[in-house]
């Protein structure tokens, strides 16, 4: 029996909610990956990761940066960001 919970893993249940908003919130103002590189400082390809799910906001200085981009609250992106990460385990 306990050789058999050894090898058991719970799957993990990925969310991007984050992602899909920051994607939506770019499509919605007409900007490519480029613009929004170009007006942040982040690279095209860590924003596209973001906005597929690949890559985490690891900091708050870049859900900043989003924030004020997208003209959002940053309380908004935080909460997006909490719920993507209750299912991170």
């Amino acid at each position: 029996m306990a050789s058999r919970l050894k090898n058991f893993r719970i799957k993990k249940q990925r969310t991007n909610y984050l992602g899909e908003y920051l994607r939506k919130q770019r499509q919605k103002a007409n900007k490519s990956l480029a613009d929004v590189r170009k007006d942040t400082g982040l690279t095209r390809g860590y924003i596209s990761m973001v906005e597929n799910g690949n890559s985490s906001v690891d900091d708050l200085r870049k859900l900043l940066f989003f924030s004020n981009y997208y003209d959002v609250t940053l309380n908004k992106l935080i909460k997006l960001y909490m719920e993507d990460k209750q299912y991170d385990w």
